[in-house]
């Protein structure tokens, strides 16, 4: 891929932070501008803010993870959970799984187990492998083994189709 010619959508439909940062070093080196981190986290963020006018649910991810974890702006919960409630709201189960974190453990928002019971399961059904593997590890604190059974398997059978989009993610999620 020529990297003149990548947009903001095509860099976010690689399906990962790390296309963000490769567009962000991308425009600086066609300037002959040396980049450091911090100022490609700010550009990927730039970047993201674009790509989310248009309402792409993974760029509106990634805008959230920006905001939640201070990645090029600072950092801010409600802002955050503006973004990934909206990229829910489109369908997108990774953005479902952080907005149950932030349900479950009171980030930006007041606890609410049921609200991230309901998430959790809603991003499952579609088949989202952390949800499974959260709601599995969740029955078996429980006790509840055909249950446990039930979401591990799940995890397991759907790890195949998310496995780089959500490696690539974890690994890129700002604790790099």
């Amino acid at each position: 891929m020529n990297n003149q010619r990548v947009t903001p959508e095509q860099a976010v439909d690689l399906c990962n932070r790390a296309g963000m940062r490769f567009l962000s070093y991308a425009k600086k080196a066609e300037k002959g501008i040396p980049a450091d981190e911090t100022e490609v986290k700010h550009d990927m963020f730039l970047l993201y803010l674009e790509a989310a006018a248009s309402e792409h649910p993974r760029a509106l991810y990634n805008l959230a993870l920006s905001y939640h974890f201070g990645l090029g702006v600072g950092e801010d919960l409600l802002t955050a959970f503006k973004y990934y409630e909206q990229a829910a709201s489109l369908g997108y189960t990774d953005a479902m799984v952080y907005l149950a974190k932030m349900y479950a453990l009171g980030e930006g928002v007041p606890r609410n187990k049921e609200k991230s019971d309901e998430l959790l399961e809603k991003a499952a059904e579609k088949g989202n492998p952390n949800a499974c593997f959260i709601l599995g590890g969740g029955a078996a604190n429980d006790k509840n083994t055909a249950l446990a059974l039930k979401y591990f398997s799940l995890a397991a059978e759907n790890h195949a189709k998310y496995s780089y989009c959500t490696s690539m993610a974890d690994a890129q999620s700002g604790k790099d």
